[in-house]
């Protein structure tokens, strides 16, 4: 097709020309403008399933109702794998279940370890004060006595 110089076209009929211009204008009516943005049925962010304590407790109770056969049925019915079913069983047995929210930081058990060890290294430092004295106490009754402390006992002389 070859155009001439004022815009049209060789071999091109005014009828053809209407029809792609009536088929544009109704498009557009139909769509949205090109800076909206069309509805979507989907959310923009999905979110996760999330399936209570009670209704697994109720999901196990059933697998352990139905025979071995109908287990992977019922699960494909609901939408669940046996891989999660098995990590239920396996917390519930362990009683995990329970055990919920936030698991302690790491500087808080740190900041606890100091504390335990700082209050230990006081009670170490009390007994070997205590310990000392008893000591000092010891070699100025020995003394008082006439014992001396370097000189070994006569009993215990060998020779």
């Amino acid at each position: 097709m070859r155009l001439f110089g004022n815009g049209t076209s060789e071999g091109v009929s005014e009828r053809r020309d209407d029809h792609l211009s009536d088929s544009k204008e109704s498009r557009r009516e139909e769509s949205p403008s090109l800076g909206a943005t069309p509805e979507s049925q989907v959310p923009a962010k999905a979110k996760r399933r999330s399936i209570s304590g009670l209704e697994r407790v109720k999901i196990l109770q059933d697998l352990d109702r139905l025979p071995r056969g109908e287990r992977g049925a019922y699960l494909r019915q609901l939408g669940l794998y046996s891989g999660q079913v098995s990590g239920w069983r396996k917390k519930q047995l362990e009683g995990l279940s329970a055990k919920r929210g936030p698991k302690p930081k790491k500087a808080e058990v740190l900041e606890k370890r100091l504390f335990d060890l700082t209050r230990e290294n006081r009670q170490l430092k009390s007994k070997l004060k205590r310990a000392e004295l008893v000591n000092e106490l010891q070699k100025k009754i020995a003394e008082a006595l006439g014992d001396s402390p370097a000189s070994p006992p006569e009993g215990d002389a060998e020779g």
